[in-house]
């Protein structure tokens, strides 16, 4: 089967390398079509990279997407390929669409959070283009199944019953690097101080005064607690914020070698995002046996039930953060080894069979008409 992928963030996401990989693997015919900003033409990539449109024209969908659809008919032929799969629902979605009304090329798309947060949220002169992108496509899917959810709430409950028969919800996969290296750990090994992780970009969408405002209520209560911070600081406003708390510590960006060493040196994982896609730290983090605390309702946490491998809380409610480190703590080496355990569950081995079985039904599908 041959397969033609649109993805216009591959530049920014690690998580196309390791995909791309993993479908070689499996022995699956993949080929990416990556298009971007022409500014980004200085950044280092692996694959050839369409730079076909700049920042003006992203003011304009359409004008924009002439562009590209221009760029994309000039470089492939849809009909040379038995499925195409956009990475994205309206950006790469709206290609996806159009070939298959012009060349009948069937299509699948992934759906990311900005999709419905951004463009079906704000954007409403797209909806009906999204409709029509959605309910043409093979299938749909989605990174969460609160993500799925919220997608839904843009369509009738006919059309939720048409696309529901056609969606899966398929997580990003964590590097094997983490899951060759997987932690057990059957007690915290800092008490009575506990040690805190955070891995991320330091900016207002990973929201690092949340982390730090939960580490002042648990000293407020009478915990022992220390956090460190690990990333690239993306706002100049962290570096003195950061600072100005003595429980904090900003330790830099590092190798992954380093930052597994950390986390065994760690007892809690927490990042209070204000919006995570997925988090596939959250993952890392429970390959070394770490209980996480995250944001309800946001990126991974929808896959687990509270106290399953941690607990997810309400950003207007920081206080239930104390709650939760005390549950944590008390039941801290069963929470602990089911993290190593479920963190299994990611590995990119399943995540691409599970599209490889999509993509052949599909075929069948397509064969049989």
């Amino acid at each position: 089967m041959r397969t033609l992928h649109i993805c216009s963030y591959y530049i920014e996401d690690k998580f196309y390398t390791l995909f791309f990989r993993e479908l070689e693997n499996q022995d699956l015919l993949a080929t990416p079509y990556v298009f971007a900003n022409k500014k980004l033409k200085a950044k280092k990539i692996d694959v050839d990279v369409s730079f076909c449109f700049n920042t003006f024209d992203r003011l304009f969908f359409h004008l924009k997407h002439r562009k590209v659809w221009k760029d994309f008919v000039a470089l492939h032929n849809p009909r040379e390929y038995d499925l195409l799969h956009a990475h994205s629902f309206f950006s790469n979605g709206y290609i996806a669409y159009r070939s298959f009304l012009e060349f009948k090329t069937p299509y699948v798309v992934s759906i990311r959070y900005p999709d419905v947060y951004t463009f079906f949220k704000h954007m409403r002169h797209l909806r009906p283009l999204g409709k029509r992108i959605a309910l043409n496509a093979s299938h749909l899917i989605f990174l969460s199944p609160q993500l799925q959810n919220e997608f839904y709430s843009y369509f009738n409950h006919k059309e939720v019953e048409l696309l529901k028969q056609k969606s899966s919800v398929i997580p990003n996969g964590v590097d094997d690097f983490w899951l060759q290296n997987l932690h057990y750990r059957n007690k915290m090994i800092n008490k009575p101080t506990i040690h805190f992780i955070n891995v991320a970009r330091l900016n207002p969408i990973k929201n690092p005064e949340a982390a730090v405002k939960v580490i002042e209520l648990l000293n407020q209560k009478g915990y022992e607690v220390k956090l460190k911070f690990f990333g690239k600081i993306e706002h100049k406003k962290y570096i003195d914020f950061l600072k100005n708390h003595p429980h904090v510590e900003y330790c830099g960006f590092t190798t992954k070698e380093e930052l597994r060493e950390q986390y065994r040196k760690a007892d809690i994982f927490i990042m209070l995002s204000k919006l995570e896609t997925f988090g596939l730290v959250y993952i890392e983090a429970m390959t070394q046996g770490l209980p996480v605390i995250m944001v309800k309702n946001q990126g991974v946490s929808s896959y687990f039930q509270d106290g399953e491998v941690g607990y997810s809380i309400n950003l207007r409610r920081l206080e239930e953060a104390v709650h939760s480190v005390r549950l944590i703590t008390d039941n801290y080496a069963t929470i602990s080894h089911r993290c190593t355990e479920k963190a299994k569950e990611f590995s990119w081995k399943r995540v691409v069979e599970k599209h490889k079985k999509i993509y052949f039904g599909i075929g069948e599908q397509y064969e049989s008409l």
